[in-house]
This record gives C-alpha cells, sequence and structure tokens, in this order.
C-alpha cells in the first residue's frame, strides 16, 4: 500500500463505498490476500482502484451485490446497515471527541481540578532544561570541550563496596582507624576497647590485610606513616594472638567514686573520678571481697540454711 493508506482506511472505504460491516470486510481482506498486487502500489488512486478489483471478486465469490445508490449491499436474505461516507464519520468523531473534552473541562473546574497542571510542569522543566543546555553550550564555547568533559563527576554507584558481614566491617574499621593514624586524626589514640572489637572479628583474611598494610607501611620512608605503622603493627599481632582462640567479652569499665567539692566562695561541684588502688573492674571486685576488720565482705555468698 502506498504510505498513509492504513488498514482503518480500508476499512472507512469498504464501509462507506460498499456498505460492508466488520465480518464482510474480513472475509474481503481474506480475498485481497490472493490477489496481492506485483508491486507496491505508487498512489491512493491505485490503492482504490485494486480495492475495487477486490471488492468485485469477492462480491462474485459470496454471491451479493453492492447498491451503492440504496447505500446498501445484499447478500441472499442478508441486508447491511446504511452506507456512511468515511468524511462524515471522521466528522462525528471529531464532534464526540470535543463534547467529551467539554465535558471533562466542566467536572475539573467543579473538582478544583488544573488538567493542564502536568503540560504546564512539563513546559517549565523544558525551558529550564533549554536554559541549561544554552548555559552547557556556551561554557562549550569558551572553555573547549576538554575542559567541559574534565570536570564530569567521576563517581559510580556500581562502584561502590557494601560491607554487610561482622569480618569486613572489621576490616574496614582497620583500613580506616590507619588511615586516620596516617592523617593524623584524634582517632589515633589507644583504644583498648576498638582492638579487642577487631580481636573477636578478626580472622585469616582480616590478618593478610594487616600483614599487607605493615609491609606497605615498612617501605615508606614519610615520617608521617611511623604512628600508621606502630598501630597496623600492633593491630596485626594482637589479631594474630586472637585466632587462636574464641571471641571474648571483657569488661574495660574503669571504677568510679563520686566527689564534691566545695569551692572557697560555698559553691558546691560534683563529679565522677577514678578509685585509688582500683585501676579495673576486676581489682574493684577484689577489694570488696576482702573482709575488713573481721567483718564479713560487702561482696560475699552465702549458703542455704536454717533460719
Amino acid at each position: 500500500m502506498p504510505g498513509g493508506f492504513s488498514l482503518s482506511v480500508v476499512s472507512g472505504i469498504l464501509q462507506s463505498a460498499y456498505g460492508l460491516g466488520p465480518q464482510r470486510q474480513d472475509a474481503l481482506l481474506l480475498v485481497a490476500l490472493t490477489m496481492e498486487p506485483a508491486a507496491r502500489l505508487a498512489s491512493e488512486a491505485d490503492a482504490r482502484a485494486w480495492l475495487n478489483d477486490v471488492a468485485k471478486a469477492y462480491a462474485a465469490r459470496a454471491g451479493i451485490s453492492y447498491d451503492t445508490a440504496a447505500g446498501t449491499a445484499t447478500g441472499g436474505a442478508a441486508a447491511q446497515g446504511p452506507v456512511v461516507s468515511s468524511a462524515e464519520v471522521a466528522k462525528m468523531q471529531q464532534a464526540q471527541r470535543e463534547h467529551a473534552r467539554q465535558q471533562m473541562a466542566v467536572l475539573a473546574r467543579q473538582a478544583g481540578i488544573d488538567l493542564r497542571a502536568d503540560a504546564r510542569t512539563a513546559e517549565s522543566e523544558k525551558a529550564r532544561a533549554d536554559e541549561l543546555q544554552a548555559g552547557l553550550d556556551g561554557l562549550s564555547a569558551e572553555l573547549g570541550d576538554d575542559y567541559v568533559e574534565g570536570i564530569k563527576p567521576v563517581f559510580d554507584a556500581l562502584k561502590a563496596r557494601r560491607f554487610d558481614s561482622y569480618w569486613n566491617w572489621a576490616r574496614q574499621d582497620a583500613y580506616v582507624w590507619i588511615q586516620q593514624a596516617i592523617a593524623g586524626g584524634d582517632a589515633v589514640a589507644d583504644d583498648e576497647a576498638r582492638v579487642l572489637q577487631l580481636q573477636n572479628c578478626a580472622d585469616d583474611k582480616l590478618l593478610k590485610l594487616l600483614d599487607g598494610t605493615v609491609a606497605a607501611l615498612s617501605a615508606g620512608e614519610a615520617p608521617e606513616l611511623a604512628a600508621a605503622l606502630c598501630l597496623a603493627t600492633r593491630l596485626r599481632d594482637a589479631c594474630k594472638q586472637a585466632l587462636a582462640s574464641h571471641p571474648v567479652y571483657r569488661e574495660l569499665l574503669v571504677p568510679t567514686q563520686p566527689q564534691t567539692s566545695i569551692s572557697p566562695t560555698g559553691g558546691t561541684s560534683y563529679s565522677e573520678v577514678p578509685r585509688a588502688g582500683e585501676p579495673s573492674l576486676t581489682d574493684y571486685i577484689e577489694h570488696m571481697k576482702e573482709a575488713t576488720d573481721g567483718q564479713v565482705p560487702l561482696l560475699h555468698m552465702r549458703e542455704n540454711g536454717p533460719c
């Protein structure tokens, strides 16, 4: 078929010129398959002429006749509906669409809905996009494409690595801690709790990571690497020692006691200070277990017995 001569156009011609309904049209198109043109039809006039030949062949096979003057096509006792030209059909469809659009507009106003809200948003976004594109074009024209390409961000979310298990978190914590030591951050201070946490999560792969880090830092000559090397060596030795035992919990709390001070002006201040002679919780418990002046220790256990 020539360009624009679609199936809907063929259906309109069969309805308006020959009065054929949908089922008759399908039957005629089956006959048309057996009468395929030898070459592509060049114009709409050629297509109409070919379609007229097909209609005649179908009428001869089906035993019907077309009465375009009366607007009917008969086939035995079956009669087709009145014939309406395709132009009239298109006109009626356009009128129906316009009527439906007017009804939608009335209902939208009644409901307080702006039917053009999305269109206005799209227009605003397009204007903004055009403005940005104009700015990029001006930047490219002024500085060149190499500069524009060179300032593009290089972050790629697909390359981000997520640590979602305890052994991976341990590797990340060790790596971050060592990096902070290289940068001279405050987190480089001795942190026994942090070391214990790494020990409890240690495995062969963490030890390999620390071995490689120690080797890399040892090869460097920069003075700022000394603190990081010392930390990495300590972590490696601690984790190597922990591989021979199961994870353990160790209380690192420093026992404290209340202290109230009175200033010369009569003001008071309260604070918790470390207990003298009891640097660890173990020392505190042992001290509580000791008997003083023959008295029962403050911390003791009694056996069940008669009252």
